[in-house]
Protein backbone atom coordinates (compact mmCIF):
# COMPACT_ATOMS: atom_id res chain seq x y z
CA UNK A 1 0.00 0.00 0.00
CA UNK A 2 1.20 3.68 -1.26
CA UNK A 3 1.86 6.65 1.12
CA UNK A 4 1.57 9.99 -0.13
CA UNK A 5 3.39 12.45 1.34
CA UNK A 6 3.32 16.47 0.68
CA UNK A 7 6.63 17.99 2.03
CA UNK A 8 7.85 21.36 2.38
CA UNK A 9 11.58 22.12 1.56
CA UNK A 10 12.70 25.93 2.90
CA UNK A 11 15.70 27.13 3.62
CA UNK A 12 17.34 23.32 3.56
CA UNK A 13 14.85 22.29 6.18
CA UNK A 14 12.32 19.53 5.12
CA UNK A 15 8.89 19.76 6.75
CA UNK A 16 6.24 17.23 6.03
CA UNK A 17 2.99 18.98 5.67
CA UNK A 18 0.49 15.77 5.23
CA UNK A 19 0.15 12.26 4.38
CA UNK A 20 -2.12 9.42 3.92
CA UNK A 21 -2.81 6.48 2.17
CA UNK A 22 -5.73 7.69 -0.49
CA UNK A 23 -4.45 9.58 -3.47
CA UNK A 24 -7.87 11.60 -3.92
CA UNK A 25 -7.54 13.20 -0.26
CA UNK A 26 -3.97 14.05 -1.09
CA UNK A 27 -4.75 15.91 -4.27
CA UNK A 28 -7.77 17.68 -2.58
CA UNK A 29 -5.55 18.67 0.24
CA UNK A 30 -2.72 19.90 -1.98
CA UNK A 31 -5.49 22.28 -3.91
CA UNK A 32 -6.68 23.60 -1.52
CA UNK A 33 -3.04 24.19 0.07
CA UNK A 34 -2.19 26.03 -3.18
CA UNK A 35 -5.44 27.86 -3.23
CA UNK A 36 -4.60 28.88 0.80
CA UNK A 37 -0.78 30.09 0.47
CA UNK A 38 0.10 31.02 -3.13
CA UNK A 39 2.71 28.17 -3.28
CA UNK A 40 3.39 24.52 -3.93
CA UNK A 41 4.72 21.72 -1.95
CA UNK A 42 6.86 18.63 -2.61
CA UNK A 43 5.02 15.07 -3.44
CA UNK A 44 6.32 11.66 -2.64
CA UNK A 45 5.27 8.35 -2.69
CA UNK A 46 6.36 5.82 -0.34
CA UNK A 47 5.60 2.27 0.40
CA UNK A 48 3.63 1.72 3.90
CA UNK A 49 6.02 -0.26 6.31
Amino acid sequence: MAIYKFVEIKGGKRTEKFQTPDIKRALRFHKWYIAKYKQGLLFEIGEEK
